[in-house]
């Protein structure tokens, strides 16, 4: 069984097989880490993604996946892809997005929008007549408001209600 990792985040990969079979591979690599192992083949592995606070696991080459968890049965010599990448600039709740205009078009009355303190440029249209709330000035870990989210272009509300925080229109 062999672990690759890569994005633009960070995480480690660990498994549930016994210390003779032990993986703990990281993304940067770090000196130690074991991204392979030799296990008997019908072995059962579930290998576990702890993405870095800012970035988001994705799998690839798994049996299945839920969540942070890739689940493999060796019934060959096998492959696994762990990828940390960073996590987009905006959220609605656990559902992250690339642009403002993107989660606008996808938030339900009452959304709340998180955003990082970025900058946006281009107009933000927001014309579907519903209600949401966009917070500005997030951290990449979503865990502070460190600063100001900076939309480089126009706020047309077309029609319904927007409640802003930290978000500066130039």
């Amino acid at each position: 069984l062999t672990v690759t990792t890569g994005g633009s985040g960070s995480g480690t990969v660990n498994s549930t097989v016994p210390s003779s079979g032990l993986i703990l591979c990281s993304w940067p690599r770090q000196s130690g880490d074991n991204c392979m192992t030799t296990l008997t083949y019908g072995t059962a592995v579930t290998l576990v993604a702890a993405p870095g606070s800012s970035s988001l696991a994705t799998w690839s080459g798994c049996d299945s996946v839920d969540a942070d968890f890739c689940s493999v049965t060796l019934t060959s010599d096998r492959t696994v892809s762990a990828s940390f990448d960073l996590k987009p600039p905006v959220r609605i709740g656990a559902v992250y997005y690339g642009s403002l205009a993107d989660a606008y078009l996808h938030a339900g009355s009452g959304a709340i929008m998180e955003a990082q303190a970025v900058t946006f440029l281009g107009d933000l249209l927001m014309n579907r007549g519903i209600t949401v709330r966009v917070r500005g000035g997030f951290s990449s870990e979503y865990s502070t408001q460190p600063g100001y989210t900076l939309l480089q272009g126009k706020l047309i509300i077309g029609s319904g209600m927007v409640t802003v925080e930290r978000l500066t229109v130039k």
